[in-house]
């Protein structure tokens, strides 16, 4: 193994494992909890997903297909990885080389970090908002403006975003030694 200024390189796959899927983990839980399936119509007879990417959309099925049948859970929670996936390389990974680039950024990281993730992790969004409203595909709208507006940065992106702040802390700690 070879040593790199102090830092074994291991220690920083290690590193990097674990806070890359702290990252997804949290990612996938907090758009889980916002925007997990509910029932229906509100008696109980069907789940319906309650996020809508383009080709990954999950039926509306009954309660007891849904609690029954592991593949239809599966299904419901595809696009929640395929997002949590996309938030963790946008919000957790691309903001560390971006604020190695500007050393001026680095006097205060976890502020630098916060502000280079946070629109970072709304382009995905905003991208998939304007394809909807273009009408090349068929999506949910993610800034509808009104107070669900507010909910969904306080609840998904800022958080991820402070997130972002701390895993560049730890980076960091690993590229001063």
């Amino acid at each position: 193994m070879s040593n790199r200024g102090g830092v074994n390189r291991m220690n920083v796959k290690l590193y990097w494992l674990l806070a890359t899927s702290l990252y997804f983990g949290t990612a996938f839980y907090v758009l889980w909890d916002f925007a997990g399936p509910s029932p229906g119509d509100g008696y109980g007879s069907g789940y319906t997903p309650g996020l809508y990417l383009p080709g990954l959309t999950a039926p509306s099925v009954s309660l007891r297909e849904y609690r029954d049948r592991a593949l239809v859970r599966f299904q419901y929670r595809v696009p929640y990885f395929v997002l949590a996936l996309f938030f963790t390389l946008l919000g957790g990974i691309i903001p560390i080389p971006l604020l190695r680039r500007h050393p001026r950024l680095n006097a205060h990281p976890v502020v630098a970090s916060m502000l280079i993730a946070l629109p970072l992790l709304l382009l995905g969004p905003a991208v998939l908002d304007a394809g909807s409203r273009l009408h090349l595909w068929r999506a949910q709208t993610w800034f509808p403006w009104d107070t669900w507006l507010f909910r969904i940065l306080a609840r998904v992106f800022l958080p991820l975003a402070l997130l972002s702040g701390l895993v560049t802390v730890g980076a960091g700690r690993f590229r001063a030694k």
